[in-house]
């Protein structure tokens, strides 16, 4: 029944786990940590999360389709990482997003129009 998980902040390293469980996740804050890898899949199952910051860690990878599935999405940060590659078009079907952090990372392409 975990609804909120806050460990911004700390030491963390290593990658993200499988978060496939937490199917009740509203909140999900790993900001400022060491993680490393890449955002991962197991975030489809959470469809209740609304607020997800992933920022300023060292991620890497392409961003994921996997985000474009959270329907329920008001605010994605994931700024300050090394993302790259192309900001999907699938985010443009996220139409409570209200906050969108992208910055200081190596996106390339055109932002999607809102659909």
């Amino acid at each position: 029944n975990l609804e909120c998980v806050s460990l911004h902040h700390n030491q963390l390293s290593g990658c993200i786990p499988d978060l496939g469980d937490l199917v009740n996740l509203i909140a999900l804050s790993l900001n400022g940590n060491h993680l490393t890898g890449q955002i991962p899949t197991s975030l489809k199952a959470c469809g209740k999360l609304k607020r997800l910051n992933l920022s300023n860690n060292h991620l890497s990878g392409t961003f994921s389709s996997t985000v474009s599935c959270l329907k329920q999405l008001r605010e994605l940060r994931i700024e300050n990482n090394n993302l790259e590659g192309v900001i999907s078009a699938d985010i443009s079907s996220l139409s409570k997003l209200e906050v969108l952090r992208i910055r200081g990372n190596k996106f390339s392409g055109v932002l999607p129009e809102e659909k």
